[in-house]
């Protein structure tokens, strides 16, 4: 994580409470983690889940308990940190199915072989999605647009296949509902 807001994912189902806010960033400096749920909005309520810290306890009070696999956080902190988490052996663990939701949704990387990284086209191939964010809070950095890599690709000569990494979260705007099978 670096200083501001992060948009993160984990890779993979947490073993135990290792996706527990409080376990999770017991000591670092974050002190919100947001995201955004397609599924909440389409029934028509308020599609931005919050948590944060309190300064003075540490306890998390908010939306969220836990951060889990397939979706994307917004994380926000003050300083610089590493955070490790603990995943469920990749040999006993099954890969989300991940409903999404015509519109934005946030999704994170999920990678059951352990691959460092996924090809973000082979990655989205089991839904419709015409464009995807994703977010580097390094100053000069910001905001990267990544698309198919279709005719768009081709008409802005672009080689190079945007990647899907673990650990990134991502904003992904579905021209359809569908499932994420990763």
């Amino acid at each position: 994580l670096q200083p501001g807001v992060n948009l993160v994912s984990i890779p993979g189902t947490p073993s135990g409470d290792a996706g527990a806010l409080s376990t999770l960033f017991a000591d670092t400096e974050v002190t919100s983690v947001i995201t955004y749920d397609a599924a909440v909005n389409a029934n028509g309520g308020n599609p931005w889940l919050t948590s944060t810290k309190d300064a003075a306890s540490g306890d998390w009070s908010g939306d969220l308990a836990s951060l889990v696999a397939g979706k994307s956080y917004f994380v926000e902190t003050a300083a610089s940190a590493t955070v490790e988490i603990l995943l469920e052996d990749s040999g006993v663990e099954v890969p989300p199915a991940v409903a999404v939701y015509e519109g934005w949704n946030a999704i994170g990387f999920w990678s059951i072989s352990g691959e460092p990284f996924a090809d973000l086209d082979s990655y989205l191939v089991s839904i419709d999605w015409s464009v995807a964010y994703s977010y580097d809070p390094t100053p000069g950095q910001g905001w990267k647009t990544l698309r198919a890599d279709s005719a768009v690709a081709s008409a802005v000569n672009d080689t190079t296949s945007p990647s899907a990494d673990p650990g990134r979260g991502y904003l992904v705007y579905a021209t359809a509902d569908g499932t994420l099978t990763p």
